[in-house]
């Protein structure tokens, strides 16, 4: 079992010893959530079609079953060093490691999402250029990209409490950032700081657990003396930096969420502020909706009550013309 360096571990890991080798969890343009089950064999297909680059699975967890004897794993290991020297240029990919790995051992199977949840906020800011312009720039608020069953794994406190394994990957949070306060202090900071952009409370949740984990490693006794002093010197180092963050950051006039570099308005107001459009633009689509519906039906209905009053109208004038009819025998009109 393979473990990136950014991930938390919440539950023994054991059974993922029943998921035949190589595993991971998939990522890439392959719908994973409609076709991938726990266990499951991965398609070609999901990794590349019509030589194109599809997907690969994601390096924070692998579940492997390298050779038994150390030769054979060195012979291995130089098998794909060689084949990695050959790479060019057209090669290259900010997930190297991953791309390689899925081309030089076949037969990859599925790992769930809870084994390997990526800590991200539903909602985030980004700045991108303004039309054409390369040098004026706007923020847009975006929707995470991620598959629908990381969506699924957050709709309740009780689903989000399930995962196995959070996973810090990418560069935006650290989950260090917050080693100058207490598990619980840092929990209510990001749940007050993400309340809009991470409603279930992932990023919170997530980094708490990081920071108790921190302080269990700490205090435990299964280090050697040289092995303790090494790490503590470490998360010292981190934790000084840290304070030395804090001391530096301002909290926004607007929500009280903290903010480092924008002067009008935090991510956590930009986020409230597009979702209360969205569902102003919900509601009055709705609205626009009965509407239309309603004038059908008025529509329809006039349209109806005009086909029978002309219908009565027709019968009326029958009836008549009938009546007025000259009788065939005294040549007088029948009234």
């Amino acid at each position: 079992m393979f473990f990136d360096l950014d991930v938390v571990v919440r539950r023994d890991p054991s059974e993922l010893f029943k998921v035949s080798a190589p595993a991971g969890m998939y990522h890439g343009r392959w719908d994973r959530s409609e076709f991938a089950s726990h266990g499951g064999l991965l398609p070609q297909e999901a990794f590349e079609k019509d030589d194109c680059v599809r997907g690969c699975v994601n390096a924070g967890l692998l579940r492997l079953d390298p050779p038994v004897t150390s030769v054979e794993r060195r012979e291995l290991l130089d098998e794909m060093l060689r084949e990695v020297a050959k790479l060019k240029e057209d090669d290259q990919s900010y997930l190297p490691e991953q791309y390689f790995l899925v081309k030089q051992i076949p037969n990859w199977h599925h790992i769930k999402v809870a084994w390997n949840c990526e800590v991200n906020p539903r909602w985030s800011v980004v700045e991108r250029h303004k039309g054409n312009s390369k040098l004026e720039k706007c923020r847009e608020v975006i929707k995470a990209e991620l598959p629908r069953d990381w969506f699924e794994l957050c709709e309740t406190q009780e689903q989000l409490r399930s995962v196995g394994m959070f996973h810090f990957s990418g560069l935006w949070l650290q989950p260090w950032w917050y080693l100058n306060m207490p598990p619980t202090e840092a929990h209510q900071q990001l749940k007050k700081q993400f309340d809009k952009r991470d409603p279930p409370g992932m990023v919170a949740l997530a980094v708490a657990e990081w920071l108790l984990a921190a302080q269990e490693l700490k205090e435990s006794a299964v280090f050697s003396e040289d092995e303790t002093y090494c790490f503590k010197q470490q998360l010292g180092m981190l934790e000084r930096t840290a304070e030395k963050w804090w001391d530096g950051v301002q909290s926004c006039n607007a929500c009280g969420a903290i903010q480092d570099d924008y002067d009008e308005s935090c991510e956590e107001c930009e986020v409230s502020a597009h979702l209360a459009r969205v569902v102003e633009r919900s509601e009055s689509a709705t609205v626009s909706t009965s509407k239309g519906r309603r004038q059908n039906w008025d529509l329809g209905g006039n349209k109806k009550r005009r086909q029978r009053k002309k219908a009565e109208k027709d019968s009326m004038e029958l009836a008549e013309s009938r009546c007025r009819r000259p009788s065939p025998e005294l040549g007088l009109s029948s009234q």
